[in-house]
């Protein structure tokens, strides 16, 4: 307490935290009449302590359960295994966390991606996290959102589904090596399936392919994100994913926020995921030239494989209803471009 001129040195004292106001209030009002002039400090750090441990508390155990499931192998290798099993770690946490969640303000329903632009810079940097801790595939699909919040989220997704689609198609039996054999049906001979490989293909066939040309499709992908700096190239962006159906994949060579030229390319009929790579490929040659001619300002390409692109010359490309469905998608896409831009001025696209 330091010294006291003239009178005897205050005694030292001792403070307890406490979390109820009733009693704070009390307490405020001895320090005001308390010899020790630093009684009153200590009982408000007191109480700051008391606090820091009952949300400590109430974190423990509202995590610790689902974080002593978080076991980890005891190597330095990120294998496919590894990353099947976060994904299976992040259900249970998101499982855990869904009512601090729900807690937490929710994207606009519907919401145009001004709007869903505006909700995202309204949450604070804790509620952001935590969306792209406990949903990254939503987070990653909200058009709107700046292209570096849209790349860490689906990345997460991304590695995730990789590795449990890689740990699937492992655990999938491979086809058998005696596909074909010939029957002679009249006067000529004729190429069949055996009946082994037909009772592969009814069982797992269907997965087996999906499997398959999801993961090429994701190789391709990884190949872009590894070729950052190679010949100049700059960042990927992964602006959306998803390997179900037919696939989905919007991938941008540099930062569409800041770029002052964009382009964008639709793929068409025959596009999938299993064939990204040569639409990224695309994308990359234009995103060089554009540089050449653009006078030193930033340029950013984007392939957008938003939608179920047709998959036959013949039997679906003479119908229009494959880019009628994809339109609103798109363009919500392309509002959510202008949204989450943040350059001087529109940008050129």
């Amino acid at each position: 307490a330091g010294e006291n001129p003239g009178g005897s040195p205050p005694q030292p004292g001792s403070a307890k935290g406490t979390l109820s106001e009733p009693a704070r209030g009390i307490l405020r009002q001895a320090g005001n009449i308390d010899p020790n002039p630093n009684y009153k400090i200590a009982q408000d750090i007191a109480n700051r302590i008391t606090e820091a441990l009952n949300e400590a508390t109430e974190a423990d155990t509202k995590w610790a359960p689902q974080v002593r499931k978080l076991k980890a192998d005891d190597d330095l290798v990120v294998s496919d295994g590894d990353w099947a099993d976060a994904g299976k770690d992040m259900e249970g946490v998101r499982g855990a966390g869904q009512h601090y969640l729900d807690s937490l303000p929710q994207p606009p329903k519907d919401g145009s991606p001004q709007a869903n632009a505006d909700w995202w810079k309204g949450l604070d940097a804790d509620q952001q996290a935590a969306w792209l801790s406990l949903r990254p595939d939503a987070v990653g699909a909200i058009d709107g959102l700046p292209a570096t919040v849209r790349d860490e989220a689906n990345r997460a997704v991304f590695d995730e589904k990789r590795g449990t689609y890689q740990m699937t198609l492992n655990g999938i039996p491979k086809p058998p090596a005696n596909e074909w054999t010939w029957i002679t049906a009249g006067m000529y001979p004729s190429k069949v399936h055996t009946d082994e490989w037909m009772q592969w293909d009814k069982k797992y066939g269907d997965q087996y392919r999906h499997l398959q040309s999801s993961l090429k499709g994701m190789e391709s992908i990884q190949k872009r994100f590894d070729a950052t700096g190679q010949n100049n190239l700059p960042e990927a962006y992964l602006l959306g994913f998803s390997p179900e159906g037919n696939g989905r994949a919007i991938v941008a060579n540099g930062n569409p926020d800041t770029a002052a030229h964009q382009a964008v390319y639709v793929p068409g009929t025959t596009s999938n995921l299993s064939s990204i790579g040569g639409d990224i490929g695309r994308m990359e040659n234009v995103w060089r030239t554009a540089t050449d001619a653009a006078d030193g300002k930033p340029v950013s390409t984007i392939t957008w494989l938003g939608y179920d692109a047709p998959q036959d010359i013949v039997k679906d490309s003479p119908f229009s209803h494959y880019a009628n469905d994809g339109a609103p998608a798109f363009n919500r896409f392309m509002d959510g471009l202008d949204a989450s831009h943040t350059g001087d001025s529109d940008p050129h696209r």
